[in-house]
């Protein structure tokens, strides 16, 4: 969950709203250009989720951190669908 606070300062970013859940947290973070970023963070600290729409893509290397290498696989396999990435880890 630091992570969340991290990534608004790098992306310059606005922290509107924070919904909590039964077993998860989402916040949300506003960039200068418009776009909408959504982060979803278990019980135990843990980022389990990122989401975004707008205008413009967020800074993902810095969003998704260990993850982003992943992401980079998955999106050279990927067709035209929603793209997860998931893990056991």
């Amino acid at each position: 969950v630091s992570s969340v606070g991290g990534d608004q300062v790098r992306m310059r970013a606005t922290a509107h709203s924070v919904a909590s859940r039964i077993a998860y947290t989402v916040h949300l973070i506003t960039l200068p250009s418009g776009t909408v970023v959504r982060e979803y963070v278990a019980g135990n600290g843990i980022v389990f989720g990122v989401a975004w729409e707008g205008p413009t893509l967020p800074d993902l290397k810095a969003t998704l951190g260990e993850a982003f290498d992943r992401y980079v696989a998955a999106t050279a396999m990927r067709r035209t669908t929603p793209l997860a990435v998931s893990t056991d880890a």
